[in-house]
Order: structure tokens, then C-alpha cells, then sequence
């Protein structure tokens, strides 16, 4: 099951995006690529937290 948020958090990124679930096995300086409904767009990872 996914995790919601209660209150939209532009900060937060759950496991289940699309963006989350390219950032699995990611780190510092890889730069992922991924789909949204607007298309496709890239990200750098600067860091990650848990």
C-alpha cells in the first residue's frame, strides 16, 4: 500500500511516485529520468534522507 499525505507537501516524495520510485538505488549526483503526466522529465539527485 502507498503512504498519503494528509496536506499537500511539495517537499515530500513517497515511494510510490513516480519520481520516488525512480530514486530507489539512487544517490548523491546520479541523475534519474521519469515520467509524468506531462511527460517526461530528468532530476538530479543532490541527497536523499530517510
Amino acid at each position: 500500500m502507498g503512504e498519503l499525505a494528509e496536506a499537500p507537501d511539495l517537499d515530500l516524495v513517497t515511494a510510490d511516485s513516480p519520481l520516488g520510485r525512480a530514486l530507489l538505488g539512487r544517490h548523491a549526483g546520479d541523475t534519474v529520468t521519469y515520467r509524468t503526466p506531462e511527460g517526461t522529465t530528468t532530476a538530479t539527485v543532490v541527497s536523499l534522507s530517510s
